[in-house]
């Protein structure tokens, strides 16, 4: 690995969080998945973690928008720049 580089991480789950739909490195796996899950889920909470040097982006979809407060507890469980972004 090239100095400086942040190795990049992706963590795919549907079902509400509940299931792991695709973890690794590559990013059209990670597209892929995604644009499976956008077709039967109404959005995404998406944030990113950093362990040690490596950036993990973390997302997680669900069959509807969470509430407020379910995502205001995953704020302050770490996850940097959570969102929710709706499928489309």
């Amino acid at each position: 690995m090239a100095s400086g580089l942040t190795p990049l991480h992706y963590l795919v789950f549907g079902d509400d969080g509940a299931t792991l739909v695709y973890s690794g490195t590559d990013e059209a796996g990670f597209t892929a998945a995604r644009c499976l899950l956008d077709q039967s889920h109404a959005g995404a909470l998406v944030g990113q973690s950093m362990m040690g040097r490596e950036r993990w982006i973390i997302v997680a979809y669900h069959t509807r928008r969470p509430d407020d407060a379910y995502i205001k507890r995953r704020r302050e469980g770490g996850l940097l720049g959570l969102t929710w972004e709706a499928s489309t």
